[in-house]
């Protein structure tokens, strides 16, 4: 008569452990590869919603100063962007329609922006900026241009653009 052996089986083998750690060792791999592509896309969905709220506010501004377009926007230090006119004499700002006084703000609430990154255009024939003349932190207005269909500003009176540049991107991104 035969007997059976019995193998007692209290335990994990060493393939098997050997096996679990490789498997958790790929999804770390996957997860510290994608965690900072999804955080770049957060910051650029963020820097495109900070534009479009700033687009806002100055398309509020022109309508309520009877198409004056503004000249400055500065944004604080607790992200809040102000809209207005500031007097041009003495300044490199182009001279824009907003040269009157008493003229009303806007403002508009920021999520990215901070501590006043947006450069103004300071020549009146307008130019594209590009990677070079425009970081990640900011943000570039043009009054009195609009933006074409290859993306590059074109003058216009009464009209204005903003320009940020997405982080990872290739080119600035006109809105206007």
């Amino acid at each position: 008569m035969l007997k059976s052996i019995k193998k007692n089986r209290d335990g994990f083998t060493i393939i098997e452990v050997l096996i679990v750690l490789a498997i958790a060792a790929l999804i770390m791999i996957i997860v510290f590869l994608a965690v900072p592509a999804l955080q770049r896309s957060a910051r650029n969905t963020q820097r495109r919603t900070d534009v479009s709220a700033v687009v806002a506010a100055i398309s509020n501004y022109i309508s309520d100063n009877n198409g004056n377009v503004p000249n400055d926007i500065t944004i604080a230090t607790n992200k809040v962007a102000t809209i207005s006119c500031v007097p041009t004499t003495g300044t490199t700002l182009p001279t824009t329609s907003c040269d009157k006084t008493n003229l009303n703000t806007e403002t508009a609430k920021m999520g990215y922006y901070t501590s006043n990154p947006v450069i103004s255009a300071t020549d009146a024939s307008p130019t594209a900026p590009t990677t070079s003349t425009i970081s990640n932190a900011q943000m570039y207005y043009d009054p009195d241009t609009s933006c074409n269909n290859n993306g590059a500003p074109s003058a216009t009176t009464g009209a204005f653009t903003v320009w940020y540049y997405p982080e990872g991107g290739a080119s600035v991104i006109c809105l206007d």
